[in-house]
């Protein structure tokens, strides 16, 4: 990426019957703190509600737009299809259950002006269980610090404890993604960590 542009943020959110959850994720997505460029909502065949929710949130967002699968083809060939549509510089996947900072593109911008040559933004997360109202953190095994870290800075570290990125707080470019085939989908539920490590 050239020094005299500012990246591009795309959004991409799968929804598959998450209705009740669709308020609050889309508004996370729509409402940052700084715009993302482009919003990408792909539905994977929705028999709920989800379309009429979708429709009414982004209706004044001219950068968000619904994608409609003609069939259920599952969440990882819907983040394909997501990613293979997007014109930006980096992906942001988002789960339509889930809720997210508004900081997120705010937070990416920033540390993209310090260090323009990274390949992936990562942070730490935190679940909360509706059932038991538990809430768990969820950090990275490095300094909680913005920081870089190179390949065999992660080597060092997956060779003393076990190590994963964490798939709801990755911004990622696009270029790097898909030099990797973007998600693989014979790896099923593991190709997100696959592709991040």
């Amino acid at each position: 990426m050239s020094a005299d542009r500012q990246p591009t943020f795309s959004a991409v959110l799968i929804n598959y019957n998450h209705s009740q959850y669709l308020s609050v994720t889309l508004n996370d997505v729509l409402n940052q703190t700084v715009p993302f460029d482009e919003i990408i909502v792909i539905d994977d065949c929705s028999t709920d509600n989800s379309i009429k929710i979708i429709n009414e949130l982004i209706k004044d967002f001219p950068n968000a737009r619904l994608v409609k699968n003609p069939k259920n083809l599952g969440i990882i060939p819907s983040y394909n299809i997501g990613l293979n549509q997007t014109k930006s510089d980096f992906i942001f996947c988002f789960s339509a259950d889930d809720s997210y900072s508004k900081h997120i593109v705010e937070w990416c911008k920033n540390f993209l002006e310090r260090y323009p040559d990274v390949a992936m933004i990562a942070g730490n997360i935190r679940t909360y269980n509706e059932g038991t109202g538990e809430e768990r953190c969820f950090t990275l095994p490095f300094p909680q610090r913005a920081a870089v870290y190179m390949p065999q800075d992660l080597e060092m570290m997956a060779r003393k404890t076990c190590m994963t990125f964490y798939g709801g707080a990755i911004i990622i470019r696009k270029d790097v993604m898909l030099s990797f085939g973007g998600y693989l989908e014979s790896l099923k539920w593991h190709c997100d960590w696959f592709l991040y490590l």
